[in-house]
């Protein structure tokens, strides 16, 4: 056995017998020490400052003020995009994360804000900034990502007004507000 997995195996069980018994982990909560030690602020940050920019994207998008955008861009992936790399953990096992966007409310969120930087990106070095049907595809991606942050929240049960149904609408409301 090598050392790390014995070193997990003496943190999980360690001889005194104050570890986690082999039945715990499945009935009550357990921590996750690679997600939540000191990086649990990180998810905040990133949903922040992705909202901001997305926010600052969506405002620009309508007054077609291109330096606005691209500010708004480049909030959203450099800001909130790295700090989101910061919370996963460890980020050479997130890949198995964002593979599962059909029962992963982060992965979803992952795919919507990869598709508004690719598409971003062409709208800013091409003329589709006048393409109506372009731009109501950004201002829809502009929506949900700036909702992602709380519907992920949504189903925290702890804290009874983040999994209210106004959560939505206000988010909605004070994404495009800081924008």
């Amino acid at each position: 056995m090598d050392t790390r997995h014995h070193d997990l195996i003496q943190s999980m069980f360690p001889p005194d017998g104050s570890g986690v018994k082999p039945y715990e982990w499945m009935i009550n909560p357990t921590r996750q020490r690679q997600w939540i030690d000191n990086q649990g602020s990180f998810l905040w940050l990133a949903f922040f400052f992705s909202e901001i920019g997305v926010g600052l994207y969506f405002i620009s998008l309508f007054y077609a003020y291109k330096p606005g955008m691209v500010l708004g861009w480049l909030i959203a992936l450099l800001l909130g995009g790295l700090i989101r790399v910061a919370y996963l953990g460890n980020p050479l096992r997130a890949w198995r994360m964002i593979m599962k966007p059909r029962t992963s409310k982060l992965s979803r969120g992952i795919w919507v804000i990869g598709m508004f930087a690719v598409l971003e990106f062409f709208q800013i070095f091409t003329a589709a900034a006048v393409n109506m049907v372009f731009n109501t595809i950004m201002a829809i991606l502009c929506l949900i990502i700036i909702s992602h942050g709380f519907t992920t929240m949504n189903v925290i049960r702890a804290l009874p007004t983040w999994s209210s149904t106004t959560v939505l609408p206000f988010s909605i409301v004070s994404g495009v507000w800081v924008g």
